[in-house]
This record gives C-alpha cells, sequence and structure tokens, in this order.
C-alpha cells in the first residue's frame, strides 16, 4: 500500500525503495511537450519519436496520449530505429541507446564524447548502421553493429558529414551528407564508393522502398531518385526550394518528404509530380512517421506534431499550445497570473499555472514585461514603445501613450500611482498619474536598460548594458529616478535582471554579451557595492526571482534553471525538460512557480523543482539491484571518504547521484554501463558542507536511496 509522498527534505527512513521523479518542471504548454523534435519511428502501434534535451516520447494509441520516456542522457537525439526486439536512440556525445522493453528502461550501446550520430538504421534485430560527425578526427563516421548494438565498429569515409544511413540488405548500403555527398557500399560498410547526382546540396534523408528504388532529400526542395540500387541518381522536380529533412516512401510509388516552413510533400507516381499539402503550421518539420499507408505523423520544433488518417490528404494537429515565444510572467498571488510575449500574445491563468487561456492585447508587438499593482490592474510593456494598461485582472487591456517610442524592456510601479518603464538608449520613462501620461528621465547612459527595481518610492536600481562587447551596469537613484549614480560596471557584461529582498540585499543576472558565460551578482550593503557569485551555469541568465529571501531560480538560455536556498549565495543546476531559452520565471511561494520561454514554452513546478520520491511500504525491494548503507556513516569529509556498496543482478546502465536535503543534485559520482556483480564507489563530500544527503542509485530504470551524514 502506499504510504505517501515527500520531498527528498522530509525523508526520516534509513532505507527507501524509491519511485523518483526525475523532474521537478512539468510542461504546461506546448503539450504533449515542447522540444524540437529530430526523427521518429513508428515500431508496430508504437510511434517513437526523439529531440532535443534527451526527449524521447512514446504513443501507443496513435497520439491520444504520449509517454515520456526517461533515458538518462540530456544529449540532443538525433535519430531513432526500432526493430522486431529493440529500440535505440542516438545524438550528441556518441550516444547509443537501447530499450528492450518498450522504452521503459534504456541501456547505453555506444558512447564517444566527440561524434555527433544523425541516423541510425537497423536491417534486423542484430546488423544495423549509424552516421554522423567526428570532431576529434574531423570528417564523418560511420558505426555498425552485428549483434544487436553489442558492440560497433567505427569507420571514416572523407571529410564531409553524413546525415542519413540506409541499407536494402546485409551489403548494399547508401549513406548521405552536406556538399552533395552520397557513399555506395556493396559490402556492409567495409568500403563505400562515391556517387554523382546531389550537387552542391546538402542532403538529409534517404528511403529505399526496394533493393533498386530510393529516394534522398535535401535542401533547396531537392530530391533525388536512384531505379538502380543507389549506382545513379537524377533530380526531381518537387515545386519546392524549401530545405526537405526528411523523406519516406512506402512503395516505388507513394512516399512523403517534409522539411521548412511546415512544408509536406506527396508523390503517387515515384516522384514525377508532387502535391504540397496544408499543414496548417508554419514550424520547421524534421520527422516523419506511417504505421501504416494511410496513418502517420509528422514532427518539429517546439514539439509540433501532426496526423493524418488517410494517407496524408488533410493533417490536423495533435500538439496543444502556441509556439510564438513568451518573455516574462507574473503572479499577483498563488492563482492568478498573466504571461507576455511575441505577437501581443497574452495568456491567463487563475490556478496557478496549471492552464492558461489567451485574452486579446489589441497590439501585434513583442511584450516584454507584465506587473502586477493590484488583482485588476496591471501594465505590460514591449517593442515600439508598446504600454497596455488592464484594469480588470487582465481581461481586457488599452493602450497607453509613452514619451518615447523605443523598446520597451521593463514595467514596475512602486505605487497605483507612480511606475518606470525602461528600455533602449537608456530611456527611462516614469509615470505619476497611472500611466496616463510620461516623462522622461535622464539616466546618464546609452545603453540598453533592461530591469528596474525600487526598494522604496525613491530608491530604485536599473540593469543592463551593451550588446557585443560593452559593459554591464547597474545604476541606483535616492531620488526617485531624477539622478542614478552607476554602482557596477564590467566589460563585456549584460545584466538582464535584477531584484532586491530587503533594503540592504539584493541580487541581479545576466551574462556575456559575446556568447557564452553567465553572471551572478549580489549586494549587502543596499546596492553600494556588488560582488560575484560562483555558478555553474555557462549560459546567459535572463531572469531571476526569489518568493522569499531564501529560495529562489534564475532562468536562462537552453533551458537552463538554476536554484539558490540560501539567499543568492551559492547556485545549483535544476534538472529541466526543456531545450527552449526561458526568459521569465516567477515564484508564487517557495514550492509553486511558472517559467516562461521560447517556442511558447511555459514549465511548472509544485515542488520548488526539487525531485521528490514516493516511498512504497509494501513493496520489495528488487532483487536484482541492492544499494548498500554508506560506511563510515557518519563521515567527516576532511579526514577521508564514504564508501557506498551497491548489487547489479544483470549488466545495467546505472548512475549513483548525491541529493541535499532541499532535494537539489549536488553530486553525480558516475554514470556509465556496468556489469553484473557487487561494485563498491567512493564519495569524499570534500566540496559540500556538513549535513544530512541522500545517495540514489538508479538502474535500468529502478530507483533505491539511502541517507548519509557529512560531518567537518
Amino acid at each position: 500500500m502506499k504510504t505517501g509522498k515527500f520531498l527528498l527534505s522530509f525523508l526520516m527512513v534509513s532505507f527507501l525503495t524509491v519511485t523518483v521523479c526525475p523532474q521537478g518542471w512539468q510542461w504546461v504548454s506546448p503539450l504533449p511537450q515542447g522540444n524540437t523534435i529530430n526523427d521518429a519511428v513508428a515500431a508496430g502501434s508504437t510511434v517513437y519519436a526523439v529531440g532535443e534535451r534527451g526527449t524521447v516520447i512514446a504513443t501507443d494509441d496513435a497520439g491520444v496520449t504520449w509517454r515520456r520516456l526517461e533515458t538518462g542522457t540530456e544529449a540532443v537525439l538525433h535519430s531513432v530505429a526500432a526493430t522486431q526486439s529493440a529500440v535505440f536512440v542516438a545524438g550528441e556525445r556518441g550516444t547509443i541507446l537501447k530499450s528492450t522493453n518498450n522504452g521503459v528502461d534504456w541501456a547505453s550501446s555506444y558512447s564517444l564524447p566527440d561524434v555527433v550520430i544523425y541516423s541510425l538504421f537497423f536491417l534486423n534485430n542484430n546488423e544495423g548502421w549509424a552516421c554522423g560527425e567526428d570532431f576529434a578526427n574531423p570528417g564523418n563516421v560511420i558505426l555498425k553493429t552485428t549483434d544487436g548494438g553489442a558492440n560497433w565498429s567505427k569507420t571514416r569515409q572523407g571529410s564531409n558529414q553524413l546525415n542519413a544511413v540506409w541499407f536494402t540488405s546485409s551489403s548494399d548500403g547508401v549513406a548521405v551528407g552536406i556538399t552533395g555527398t552520397i557513399l555506395k557500399t556493396t559490402d556492409g560498410g567495409a568500403s563505400w564508393s562515391a556517387k554523382t547526382g546531389g550537387g552542391f546540396n546538402n542532403l538529409f534523408g534517404v528511403s529505399f522502398p526496394d533493393a533498386q528504388t530510393g529516394y534522398i532529400s535535401g535542401n533547396g526542395g531537392t530530391v533525388l531518385k536512384t531505379t538502380n540500387g543507389g549506382e545513379d541518381w537524377v533530380s526531381l522536380n518537387t515545386g519546392s526550394f524549401n530545405w526537405l529533412d526528411k523523406i519516406t516512401f512506402f512503395n516505388a510509388n507513394v512516399g512523403f518528404a517534409v522539411g521548412y516552413y511546415g512544408t509536406i510533400l506527396k508523390t503517387t507516381n515515384g516522384g514525377t509530380s508532387w502535391s504540397a499539402a496544408l499543414s496548417g503550421t508554419e514550424a520547421w518539420l524534421h520527422a516523419v512517421a506511417f504505421s501504416s499507408q494511410n496513418e502517420g505523423m509528422v514532427f518539429g520544433d517546439f514539439g509540433k506534431v501532426l496526423k493524418t488518417n488517410n494517407g496524408g490528404g488533410a493533417w490536423v494537429a495533435l500538439s496543444s499550445g502556441g509556439t510564438d515565444p513568451l518573455h516574462a510572467v507574473s503572479f499577483f498571488d498563488k492563482n492568478s497570473g498573466i504571461a507576455v510575449g511575441d505577437m501581443g500574445k497574452i495568456f491567463k491563468t487563475t490556478n496557478g499555472g496549471a492552464a492558461w487561456v489567451p485574452v486579446s492585447s489589441g497590439s501585434d508587438m513583442l511584450l516584454q514585461s507584465v506587473h502586477f499593482v493590484t488583482k485588476d490592474t496591471l501594465y505590460a510593456c514591449g517593442d515600439g514603445g508598446t504600454l497596455l494598461k488592464s484594469t480588470d485582472g487582465g481581461a481586457n487591456w488599452q493602450a497607453l501613450t509613452p514619451a518615447e517610442e523605443v523598446w520597451l524592456f521593463n514595467v514596475n510601479f512602486t505605487s497605483a500611482s507612480t511606475g518606470y518603464v525602461c528600455g533602449y538608449y537608456g530611456s527611462m520613462q516614469k509615470t505619476t498619474d497611472y500611466g496616463a501620461s510620461w516623462v522622461s528621465l535622464n539616466t546618464g547612459t546609452t545603453s540598453q536598460l533592461n530591469g528596474i527595481a525600487f526598494i522604496d518610492q525613491n530608491t530604485g536600481f536599473f540593469v543592463g548594458g551593451d550588446n557585443y562587447g560593452g559593459a554591464g551596469i547597474i545604476s541606483k537613484t535616492t531620488d526617485g529616478g531624477a539622478s542614478w549614480v552607476t554602482k557596477f560596471h564590467e566589460p563585456v557584461q549584460m545584466i538582464h535582471a535584477i531584484q532586491f529582498f530587503n533594503a540592504n540585499e539584493g541580487i541581479a543576472v545576466g551574462g556575456m554579451n559575446t556568447g557564452e558565460g553567465s553572471k551572478i551578482v549580489k549586494t549587502t550593503d543596499g546596492g553600494e557595492t556588488w560582488y560575484n557569485v560562483p555558478n555553474p551555469s555557462e549560459n546567459i541568465l535572463y531572469s531571476v526571482h526569489f518568493a522569499d529571501s531564501d529560495s529562489g531560480f534564475a532562468v536562462g538560455f537552453g533551458g537552463e534553471i538554476l536554484f539558490s536556498s540560501d539567499r543568492g549565495e551559492t547556485w545549483a543546476v535544476n534538472s529541466t525538460i526543456s531545450a527552449n531559452n526561458l526568459y521569465g520565471v516567477f515564484m508564487t511561494d517557495g514550492k509553486n512557480g511558472v517559467t516562461v520561454g521560447n517556442g511558447g514554452t511555459i514549465l511548472r513546478t509544485t515542488s520548488g523543482g526539487a525531485t521528490f520520491i514516493e516511498e512504497t511500504a509494501s513493496a520489495p525491494v528488487p532483487s536484482l539491484f541492492r544499494l548498500d548503507q554508506n560506511y563510515p556513516n557518519p563521515f567527516e569529509a576532511g579526514s577521508g571518504v564514504t564508501n557506498i556498496g551497491y548489487q547489479l543482478g544483470k549488466e545495467a546502465f546505472v548512475s549513483i547521484a548525491v541529493y541535499d536535503i532541499t532535494g537539489r543534485e549536488v553530486a553525480r559520482l558516475f554514470s556509465e554501463t556496468q556489469s553484473a556483480g557487487y561494485h563498491t564507489v567512493e564519495f569524499s563530500g570534500s566540496a559540500l558542507p556538513s549535513g544530512t544527503y541522500f545517495y540514489v542509485l538508479t538502474a535500468n530504470g529502478t530507483r533505491q536511496a539511502r541517507k548519509l551524514v557529512l560531518m567537518r
């Protein structure tokens, strides 16, 4: 019988059989998820799709419901292939993972950090090939297995990246890649010969409906055809100039190609002519999978999924939610919130972010910021000097007239009547009459201003900087914006957001304006001085929010989410399921919050981003895997290590991670395939403060946890 669900911070038992929720954040929009899908395959009645951030999703009922499969990797996955006995996924870091139980458990089949695998193909249960790019030895790479992925041999066949591979028999295969590369083998991949016909087009997809007839897709609307097993190729007229990613054929005559700007092309006469379907989307489509000649799906950017039941005659959307970028989110209380973004999009929630409904803004401009003054009164601002006001909780909006029509990045009110907006060219504007009129303030800078925070009616701050080599700045006013004094100035930085906990403590986040690199600075003296706070991220941070003065989140590029539980003094990466840039975050309390971003991303947490575990009192520990208590326990970090032992009943993909009492992962001891038997690993805890921690063994989907105590 299930006895309860607890955050890791509340576990008080010495041994646990656990089910770990690997993500403290869940997709709200788009659904079923919002990461870009790169490939898909139909295996009987099940369709598998893979993409960014290690995404693997599957449907067993033609898209009515979806399963998110946890593989243990965050590598971008570019390809998926299925045999009668297994499913394989592959992508960056040379990752190839294998599942023999419909995606429930995964084991590593291959891994090589400097390799990217773009395509997988299996001829049968044993024989398979993969192709891609090798960065350590610049050029392409071709892998082959003859034992179902247990072992792979690696060869190099030139300098051009290979994007797709297909075999019609154990001996005959074709691989295609950039700058018109077409390679053919007649000896199972031992040797390859170059073929012509691809010109200088980049080629991305290949499909052979029979041993002699094959098709290749590429950029510029390219489709090539062979009728002699890949010896010769001719170009077909598709009537399209759009990039075509994937191509699939049922037989020599009927096939589909998908690509840029929602392109779906169909032929019924072997490519002699092509018709363009009305896809109803402008999303880039990267994958196509048909379970029968009538039942098919296409997948693309930001999780877009379309389905046909009549062989491509008509397509309907299976995915829901918009894909226009969302740039800001704010809540008045735990239930009432507003998110704003591109094309004047405004969404409203009344249930804490579980569901969002669109409302009309009356604008088609990019909205960058939203601010609650009361539950009914809100302001939003954006590009082109856009200023909006709502007096009914965001249901309706009216346009205001700014003093300057520059792009506006942030709006903040210090009282019902007094507010500020800031934007390009050092623009700062102020109203004292509820937004009816605005006056320009002299900020003393021409830098872009991204954020505003006021401690009281007179004391406030702005943050900003200049792109591409300029300096990040933080300036302070003590007279309601009449004058400003620079308190922080650092070259090659852009500060994007700021928040104060009280009159003395504040935090600001940003990053290098030339590319990678994050920045977190903090003040404890009312903004007079700022010091750098180390953080584990290399990604630019766009937003920060603390629900209280202790716990807060920062979000940024590539779906980065950082968490602090000590007033911003230290930060840890908080696991996320999104690869999309996150531009805004708001926590209504220590557990509940929402972050929004690119591709219409809305993620929600109800656990403060923490991993939770579910205790099952009556369920015995599976005999295949056993996690022992560490010894010694407690242990002193400064004088030695503790040993963690565990038993594997069979070969498995295994990891052990250590969590603090808030549920944050603070150390990962390893993550790899290991043989059956008893293993031990040492843990020093040298970088951690004293306290109680939990270590979790994950082996082929089974998870067990124990508690350890670290002393200094």
